[in-house]
């Protein structure tokens, strides 16, 4: 899936099954009075600075009947383990609300709309409950829960206003929009019962909004995995330019030897001889690694990333 990130970024979104492997050729079209070439940034430096990549888990398709209640279930064993089941439920209802709601609002026909939306409310509340059903009695995990519970809510009360908002208006449907802007309505009261946001950041949407972000950023933590970055054939490319170093060195030391015995003295025919000789190895030793360098390595990757658990740190 490719689509636009920012006015100069984009976002592809590939899923990668079982063992799987996927090749990915991208092809960039810059004017030349941009004047950018290879000087301007190198390879290594814009590969590292300008691609991002993460990589989660997730399931192929998935809905909000989908969801697997039992990861929060598991409220029994270790922090980490109740810590990374509720994130994993929590991220599960965010993309199968975000795919449902998306595709409720392609149906044009009003009264096939509003039933999809009455089960897709149906459905948030049944996933709200199970969440709320398993609430921790641990002191140390209530924050986590906190978290989650804020943010779910709020998420699931945000897509239902954007279902609202795009959705086809009759007003032969008041009644179905009444119980979704109800339900909608029930969320955010319950979030001032709770006590979950202070007065002051409910008041300003900007700091609400980033709060939000950020609750988010710690519910991805333990779903999204760290990613190490190896750097392949680092010691082929010392072989090789120590090897064409070595190579020219060698020819550079056979025509001094052969300088030397022609001049017995020290003159300035040979001070001038001796310097155009190390100043051509300079020249053509960088010149040589590079064309041997890049015969070798063309076709093969040159980087490699290394996924991790955020939480258990075993590499996936």
């Amino acid at each position: 899936m490719l689509k636009q990130d920012e006015n100069l970024s984009f976002i592809i979104e590939p899923q990668l099954g079982q063992r799987s492997e996927q090749r990915l050729d991208l092809y960039f079209s810059i004017p030349n009075e941009m004047g950018v070439n290879a000087q301007t940034l190198s390879e290594e430096s814009y590969f590292n600075n300008q691609f991002k990549s993460y990589l989660a888990y997730n399931a192929n398709n998935i809905h909000l009947p989908l969801v697997r209640s039992r990861f929060v279930s598991k409220n029994k064993g270790e922090q980490r383990d109740y810590r990374q089941n509720l994130n994993l439920y929590c991220y599960q209802v965010r993309l199968a609300i975000d795919a449902d709601i998306k595709e409720t609002l392609k149906i044009e026909d009003p009264d096939e709309f509003y039933q999809r939306a009455g089960e897709l409310c149906e459905q948030s509340q049944s996933l709200l409950r199970k969440l709320r059903r398993y609430t921790p009695e641990d002191e140390k995990l209530i924050s986590f829960y906190t978290n989650a519970d804020n943010y779910l809510s709020w998420q699931i009360e945000q897509s239902f206003l954007k279902l609202l908002d795009e959705g086809p208006r009759s007003s032969d449907y008041a009644k179905e929009r009444n119980d979704l802007v109800n339900f909608c309505k029930s969320e955010n009261s319950y979030r001032e019962e709770q006590q979950y946001n202070s007065e002051s950041t409910l008041k300003d949407a900007n700091r609400i909004t980033n709060k939000m972000r950020l609750l988010q950023r710690l519910i991805e933590h333990g779903v999204i995995l760290n990613r190490q970055t190896r750097y392949l054939n680092s010691y082929l490319k010392r072989l090789v330019k120590g090897s064409v170093t070595a190579v020219i060195m060698a020819l550079v030391m056979i025509v001094i030897l052969n300088a030397r015995a022609t001049f017995t003295e020290v003159t300035a025919t040979l001070i001038l001889i001796l310097g155009l000789i190390y100043g051509l190895r300079e020249i053509f030793k960088e010149d040589i690694t590079r064309i041997i360098w890049r015969s070798i390595v063309r076709g093969r990757p040159k980087w490699r990333f290394v996924f991790k658990n955020s939480v258990t740190k075993d590499k996936v």
